[in-house]
Parts: C-alpha cells; sequence; structure tokens
C-alpha cells in the first residue's frame, strides 16, 4: 500500500508540473491555482510591520497583511505599498468670524463658525486648542470694513499663544496688517495675513488671534458690512 501511495504522489507530481495547474477545492483548475470554496477564504501569510521589513529580498508582487496596520501590502519596484491607501487624516480647520466685534489693542478675536476636513478642533471664544506632537502651519486673517468717511483705519494682529499672549517657542510667526484707504464710501481691505508655524509638544498648545496694535472700529454693527472673510486657517504639516 505504501509503494501504491508513493506511486500515486509522484504521478500527481509530475501531473502538476506537466500542466502547470493546481486545484484545491477543484479536480478542473482553470489557472495555474485554482482555489474553489463557498465557507472558507485563503489566508495570505500575516506578520508585523517589522517582519514584513525584515523579509529578505522580496520579489515584485509579494503579498502579505500587516497584523499592526491592518493593511495588505505589495512589494512593487517601488517599495512595499497598501493595496487600499487610507486617506489623509491629517488635520484641516477653518474658523471664520461673522458677528461684529470691537477690534481695540489687545482684542482677542472670537470665533463663531468652523468647517473644514479632518478632525475637528476644539475651540471656547477666542482659544484654539491644537492636540500634542503635532506640528500646524496657522494663517490668520483679520477682514475691516467700516462705514466713515475721511478716516483711515489700521490694525496688526497676530497667532498667539493663549497663556501669555506670546510666541515664545513658535518655529515661526510674522505680523499681518490691513490698511483701508479713506474714501467716501465703505472701505477696501488690504494688508497681509499673520502666519505662523507651531510645533505643539507633548502638552498640545493654545493659541488665539491677537489684535496687537489698533485705531478705531473694525468690524462695524452693521450686519450687511460685518467683514465675514475674517478668518483663521489651519493646517497639520
Amino acid at each position: 500500500m505504501i509503494r501504491n501511495f508513493i506511486s500515486f504522489f509522484i504521478a500527481c507530481f509530475f501531473g502538476m508540473i506537466s500542466h502547470a495547474q493546481v486545484g484545491v477545492g477543484t479536480t478542473t483548475p482553470q489557472a495555474a491555482l485554482d482555489v474553489s470554496s463557498t465557507t472558507k477564504g485563503i489566508l495570505i501569510p500575516r506578520m508585523t510591520t517589522a517582519q514584513r521589513n525584515a523579509i529578505s529580498s522580496p520579489q515584485v508582487s509579494t503579498l502579505v497583511f500587516d497584523t499592526d496596520l491592518g493593511d495588505f501590502y505589495t512589494y512593487t519596484s517601488s517599495g512595499w505599498l497598501a493595496l487600499v491607501p487610507k486617506p489623509s487624516s491629517k488635520i484641516n480647520q477653518v474658523f471664520s468670524k461673522s458677528s461684529s466685534q470691537y477690534f481695540a489693542s489687545g482684542t482677542d478675536i472670537t470665533w463663531d463658525q468652523r468647517a473644514g476636513q479632518g478632525t475637528a478642533l476644539s475651540y471656547s471664544g477666542a482659544t484654539v486648542t491644537l492636540p500634542a506632537n503635532k506640528t500646524f502651519m496657522i494663517i490668520g486673517y483679520l477682514s475691516n470694513t467700516y462705514y466713515a468717511t475721511g478716516v483711515q483705519y489700521h490694525y496688526q494682529y497676530r497667532v498667539v499663544k493663549s497663556s501669555d499672549n506670546s510666541t515664545t517657542d513658535f518655529v515661526y510667526s510674522t505680523r499681518g496688517h490691513t490698511f483701508i484707504q479713506a474714501q467716501n464710501m465703505d472701505g477696501v481691505d488690504g494688508g497681509t495675513p499673520a502666519f505662523a508655524v507651531i510645533n505643539t509638544g507633548s502638552s498640545g498648545q493654545s493659541i488665539k488671534l491677537r489684535v496687537v496694535n489698533a485705531t478705531g472700529f473694525g468690524i462695524p454693527s452693521t450686519t450687511s458690512d460685518n467683514g465675514p472673510e475674517t478668518t483663521l486657517i489651519i493646517q497639520e504639516l
């Protein structure tokens, strides 16, 4: 019986080589490997990211399942690539001001609207809280509109830390300013935005857009002319 089994195995082995087809669950394979089942699937090799990266000289099209990242990875001429790339989860938030506010020196701009993509940042009044261990680019723009004749309004403003109104430990920070030419009609905005790059560190960071020098009124009480373009754009890098 053992001899018959060995003969059968050899016949099957050389039959597979001859036909270059292997069938699992089928006696009539239609491809080099044909797996047929209505109750079970195929288990691809499962390993950690470190184990995947430790594979010696992987061949192009090698397929594994990365248990750390929870995704299938295939090896290409460019290296390991996820079969289903995950969408970016980086934070991209825009805060805006639609209600009236007097812009005296030392005023913190309060926000009443928020939009954007990614994880929503928490905010309260003027303060926006940034999560820990991230880097953000922040652009603030103060829109200054008014009803006045023969008067110029000029504002300087800056992204600062909520704790002490400073830019200590910021990677980069510049002031923004508005400038409106006096006309016999509504003013016309001009100037530059405030810009900052911040590493939040292990404790996170709370920031705000603050007027550091101002003369006169910024956003008047007239609802049809309240400067809704005042914004704070926060983009995770």
